[in-house]
């Protein structure tokens, strides 16, 4: 069984959020994804745990857990995926990566970048959208 480890925020759960994980569940037969305490953005507006209930709500995640404050291959360790699933736009660099999974004993994870990329979606243009004062979305193009 080949499993999948996707991490991310998740802060505002949109379609690119849920093409990036239909495509790292297309990699292995389980999907374990992990809710990211930390945005080097903005301060989440969600808690780790509303987005970890919301994630975990999808259909083709198997698993979802919130990562570790401190250390993100503490996580890895726990999980020991064959497959880690990076983001088109997450800042991880593969080779950082694997050199911490060899620390951790883990030599042969793969790691791979998905290039799938909703046109013009992101959480923070949706935040940008918001009109907080109405406490509705203004679609402004």
């Amino acid at each position: 069984m080949t499993v999948v480890l996707a991490g991310g925020v998740f802060d505002v759960l949109h379609i690119g959020h849920v093409q990036f994980l239909q495509a790292a569940k297309k990699m292995g037969d389980t999907l374990v994804v992990v809710v990211s305490r930390y945005n080097h953005k903005r301060e989440p507006v969600h808690t780790a745990q509303q987005r970890q209930k919301l994630v975990a709500s999808l259909k083709i995640v198997d698993q979802c857990v919130i990562g570790d404050k401190s250390d993100m291959f503490r996580t890895v360790k726990k999980i020991k995926p064959d497959i880690i699933a990076l983001g088109y736009n997450q800042r991880h660099d593969i080779n950082e990566i694997k050199d911490g999974c060899k620390k951790i004993g883990l030599d042969n994870i793969k790691i791979k970048r998905i290039k799938i990329k909703a046109d013009g979606i992101s959480t923070s243009k949706l935040l940008e959208l918001y009109n907080h004062d109405r406490n509705e979305f203004e679609y402004r193009k």
